[in-house]
C-alpha cells in the first residue's frame, strides 16, 4: 500500500507512506529478502512515476515494456 499526495497544480508528487508484505517463506538471509523487496519497489515507483510511458493510439496497449526496451513489434 502506498499513499502519494499529489500537488494538482504543479505535478509534484510526494510519498507519504508505503507498507510493504511480501510472503518469502523461510528465508535463508531475511536481510537479503528485505533488500530485493524494497529494491523492487523503488524501482517500480521510479517507472510508474518518473519514466515516460507510451501507449499505441489505436489499441491502447503499452508500448515501453520497460524502463530499458521500447516495444516496435506489434
Amino acid at each position: 500500500m502506498t499513499e502519494i499526495e499529489v500537488d494538482i497544480l504543479t505535478g509534484e508528487k510526494n510519498v507519504r507512506r508505503v507498507d510493504l508484505i511480501e510472503d518469502t517463506g523461510s528465508s535463508v538471509n531475511p536481510a537479503i529478502d528485505i533488500g530485493q523487496m524494497e529494491g523492487a519497489f523503488v524501482m517500480s515507483l521510479g517507472l510508474w512515476l518518473s519514466e515516460q510511458l507510451k501507449f499505441d493510439p489505436n489499441t491502447g496497449r503499452l508500448l515501453t515494456v520497460d524502463t530499458w526496451v521500447m516495444e516496435t513489434n506489434y
